[in-house]
């Protein structure tokens, strides 16, 4: 067995599936966006690729079958397609017999595949290549959070056949890695000059080489979509020394998604953040921070808080403080 969902369950195909996929690339109405249905030497062909895919790939074509019963109801897996461009992609494909349409098979194994791809693969991105005409397969597509993101023609039987590229990243939160620091650092210095208008931005810019040295350093983790670096953490043991997202990715959750994550991994949390960045001591609020101590920073001059989070807290805020709005 490859994987399992609620319903199914997929494992390999092989050469005793030769009937049970008959029924669907035989059917014509199965095989609509194919313009015809297979011969018994192309549904050899098909399963013999799928086979020769498992050993070069470690991926294909997988049966679907129902748990219970064992009933052979679709395909659905993993290929190497060509996206055009010269660009090779791994792409989501599922064909289902005719009789097991409309129950939501073909979403629960296309979204089973993703995870698969996404998990256990590690690969960042997948794609469904789907016919402009095969609404069908373009439902279940978006289903699986899939959105456009080109369009291709493909030459197949003598027909044109214009096609959708539907794409997914795989968003997760991994440690960075050495290829990454560059991006965390145009991110870093964006964000600090951005939210911290009130102090120079020459002190920004000093500082750089020193956190470009310690990055590497620290315990630092990345939020990506695909190979994009969104947003970063930065933790020394349980003191958060910074946390930013690239101006592209701001309002969409990827900051909480980042505090979420730390938040899950330790049972305290401490940081510090100026007085005037307003937005940011909300944030903290909202994540469950409280203040705990006003100082001024001797790097700037400028008031800051130290704010605390513990899991299942019940401090409260020192009320002789007023936050306020930037200004």
């Amino acid at each position: 067995m490859i994987f399992e969902t609620e319903r199914l369950y997929l494992r390999k195909l092989n050469q005793g599936d030769f009937a049970n996929l008959c029924t669907i690339l035989q059917d014509e109405t199965a095989m609509y966006a194919y313009e015809h249905a297979f011969s018994g030497e192309e549904v050899q062909e098909w399963l013999d690729r799928q086979i020769t895919r498992y050993q070069t790939d470690g991926f294909g074509l997988w049966a679907v079958l129902l748990k219970g019963t064992n009933t052979f109801i679709g395909q659905a897996g993993l290929t190497m397609q060509d996206a055009g461009n010269g660009r090779r992609v791994v792409e989501i494909g599922y064909l289902f017999r005719q009789d097991y349409w409309h129950n939501g098979y073909a979403t629960e194994a296309a979204q089973g595949c993703k995870r698969y791809a996404f998990e256990t693969l590690g690969v960042p991105e997948v794609y469904s290549i789907i016919r402009d005409n095969n609404y069908a397969s373009q439902r279940v597509a978006r289903r699986n959070g899939m959105q456009p993101a080109g369009t291709m023609v493909k030459h197949y039987h003598g027909v044109d056949m214009p096609h959708i590229l539907y794409c997914v990243k795989n968003h997760r939160i991994q440690r960075m890695q050495p290829e990454q620091l560059d991006a965390c650092m145009d991110i870093w210095l964006h964000g600090n000059l951005q939210a911290h208008a009130f102090i120079p931005a020459s002190y920004w810019r000093g500082a750089a080489g020193s956190v470009r040295e310690a990055l590497p350093c620290s315990e630092i983790w990345v939020d990506l979509e695909g190979d994009t670096v969104r947003g970063f953490i930065g933790l020394q043991e349980d003191y958060i020394a910074g946390l930013f997202v690239a101006p592209a990715f701001r309002g969409k959750g990827v900051g909480g998604g980042l505090l979420v994550f730390c938040q899950k991994k330790y049972r305290a949390l401490t940081l510090e953040v100026y007085e005037k960045n307003g937005r940011a001591v909300r944030f903290y609020q909202k994540h469950g921070f409280h203040l705990v101590e006003q100082h001024i920073d001797d790097a700037t001059g400028e008031t800051a808080y130290r704010m605390l989070w513990q899991k299942d807290s019940r401090i409260e805020a020192v009320n002789n403080i007023m936050f306020r709005p930037d200004r």
